[in-house]
């Protein structure tokens, strides 16, 4: 990976009704905080969509207990700083949910970080 470039990593969106369902969603979920904990080199920003998948990136991948939150990075859509405790201390971690906005609202949330991608 080159330096200044962005990395974008996304799942399908799938809503799952069955005990089967439950446990590909925590494998997919298992396997997003598994290649967050593998990121060493420091990000200049990270986003999470879904309020289940922000959680578990904050606590279980980047071991967040304690965050400052900066504002809005467009309405509804919190940045925070994290806590020294965390992989990346000082990040900003943008946590957006997933029924906000339009179909390109994560896109202009994005921007305002990596204004080239």
């Amino acid at each position: 990976m080159t330096s200044g470039q962005n990395v974008v990593l996304f799942t399908s969106h799938r809503n799952f009704d069955s005990e089967d369902g439950l446990k590909i969603t925590h494998s997919i979920s298992q396997a997003l905080i598994d290649i967050v904990q593998g990121i060493r080199e420091r990000p200049s920003f990270l986003v999470a969509e879904g309020a289940i998948t922000s959680f578990a990136i904050a606590t279980d991948a980047l071991g967040v207990k304690q965050a400052q939150v900066l504002g809005q990075i467009i309405p509804g859509v919190p940045v925070w700083t994290i806590g020294n405790e965390t992989l990346h201390p000082g990040l900003a971690y943008v946590i957006f949910p997933s029924n906000l906005g339009g179909a390109d609202a994560l896109t202009l949330a994005v921007e305002k970080f990596a204004p080239v991608l």
